[in-house]
């Protein structure tokens, strides 16, 4: 998977408030259940999470399943932030 353009509303993440999710990008090859991706993130040049994730597990939480097929992809969601996240 490649994440050409992504964006986040609001900046600052709020427990238990509304985050905006908008990512573009394009799927390599199909992706079934069972796969597995390396997900690194970075805030300038602060890594803030690396680590692998089920990713047809996770995708749930944007309302998607697996499979996924090959080509471009365009997400526009609203998530809850959980109000166990860490500070």
């Amino acid at each position: 998977i490649s994440v050409g353009s992504y964006q986040f509303s609001p900046n600052l993440l709020i427990k238990g408030e509304e985050l905006h999710i908008e990512a573009s990008g394009t799927i390599n090859e199909a992706i079934y259940a069972g796969a597995y991706v390396n997900l690194k993130v970075k805030y300038g040049i602060f890594t803030v999470a690396n680590k692998t994730i089920d990713l047809c597990e996770k995708i749930t939480l944007i309302k998607k399943e697996c499979p996924l097929k090959k080509g471009s992809f365009h997400i526009s969601e609203v998530v809850d932030v959980p109000t166990s996240m860490r500070k």
